[in-house]
């Protein structure tokens, strides 16, 4: 894999920054790891790498097969001859992998300055959070609520609860999408006379829905392989809050993000409107991979 990473990194001296990977099939070890001015160089030395240096446990080996996910294999097919010697070329094979992908995702996010989490969501968790914001952006919530309007917000996953109040985005026009304020009450420093310089709250999530031209490329890249309409004015960005600044998502966020939305839908389509008084909203949710949901929201 090959990407142009210009927006998180720079080499000294070069216009363009390309990062090259190489991760082996069967563990997601990554077997080389490179950048350069090039899609040819970076890619050359990655697979160098992999070719003579041992991965963990894995020692130096030259592949039976090798699968280009978003790179032309024509073009690694070029620079194997060179680095085999002997050897003969692997088979080369064209397909996205999109495991593959999502590392190589968090490799650019970490690039950016973003903690990474322990535990990824899984492709069947990307899956299911990017139909429900499909779902979230046609719906256009903001319609029914500023984000002067606030909404009690208790998810339960697995049994786990948490609790948010939850802020719609959009109405003004300026950010679409979705705010998660950990607890009860919204944190006092948004009260502050200029809360956008204001740190965000740690465990805050967030939902942003920008054009694809000012969202970083990992996101629009990643939104489009999970089904996210290519032809589609915004795209989302999907973030958490840690200790020390904005937080790729964990599998854990990326199911309360995803029974979030769902709530806020239901809330906006139920029999309690906007404006109806205290009543309540619940209803049940299967996540991905048989996790089981549930919400409230009022």
């Amino acid at each position: 894999m090959a990407r142009d990473v210009s927006h998180a990194a720079r080499v000294e001296g070069e216009a363009q920054t390309v990062a090259s990977m190489v991760l082996d099939a069967d563990t997601g070890l990554v077997r080389g790891l490179s950048t350069g001015a090039s899609v040819r160089s970076a890619g050359a030395e990655a697979m160098r790498m992999a070719l003579t240096r041992p991965a963990g446990p894995l020692p130096a080996a030259v592949p039976v097969r090798v699968v280009c996910s978003n790179l032309p294999p024509e073009e690694v097919r070029a620079e194997l001859p060179e680095l085999l010697g002997n050897a003969a070329v692997p088979e080369l094979l064209a397909n996205v992998v999109v495991e593959a992908e999502d590392i190589f995702d968090s490799f650019v996010g970490h690039l950016a300055g973003r903690q990474q989490p322990e535990e990824f969501p899984t492709p069947a968790d990307w899956r299911f959070l990017f139909d429900v914001a499909i779902d979230y952006r046609r719906a256009e919530p903001w319609q029914a609520w500023s984000d002067i309007d606030t909404l009690d917000l208790v998810l339960k996953v697995d049994g786990a609860a948490a609790r948010y109040v939850a802020v719609v985005l959009g109405q003004e026009g300026i950010q679409r999408g979705l705010s998660l304020y950990p607890g009860a009450v919204l944190p006092e420093a948004l009260h502050a006379p200029d809360p956008s310089e204001v740190a965000l709250p740690e465990g805050m999530l967030m939902l942003w829905l920008d054009p694809p031209e000012s969202a970083p490329p990992e996101f629009t890249a990643k939104a489009g392989r999970y089904g996210w309409p290519q032809e589609a004015d915004l795209v989302p960005i999907a973030l958490t809050a840690g200790p020390d600044g904005p937080t790729d998502l964990d599998r854990r966020a990326a199911h309360r993000l995803t029974l979030a939305m769902a709530a806020v839908l239901a809330r906006l389509r139920g029999p309690q409107l906007p404006g109806d008084g205290p009543g309540r909203t619940s209803g049940e949710l299967t996540l991905a991979d048989g996790h089981q949901g549930s919400y409230s929201i009022s």
